[in-house]
């Protein structure tokens, strides 16, 4: 992993916290994800990886953020993981 890479990770990671979010951005297989401890449907919190579906590229910032942004308003609204995001 290459500097401007950390950065932007570390840049996502702080945006995710600001949006009200306990969670850091991952970056795998060029694949970003969500990794933290959530409340899921069944009541119990536990670590989970979320997938992005978004490529960890500096190319696609503004994208990454508009996808963070929009689990995190999902998270909060259910107070809980959703199945599916």
């Amino acid at each position: 992993m290459n500097a401007k890479t950390s950065l932007m990770l570390e840049e996502l990671t702080q945006f995710t916290q600001q949006c009200g979010v306990k969670a850091s951005i991952n970056l795998r297989n060029r694949s970003l994800y969500i990794r933290g401890t959530f409340l899921h449907a069944n009541g119990i919190k536990k670590r989970t990886e979320i997938p992005l579906l978004v490529r960890g590229e500096i190319d696609n910032l503004r994208i990454e953020k508009k996808r963070i942004q929009q689990f995190s308003l999902l998270y909060q609204e259910k107070t809980f993981l959703p199945d599916q995001f």
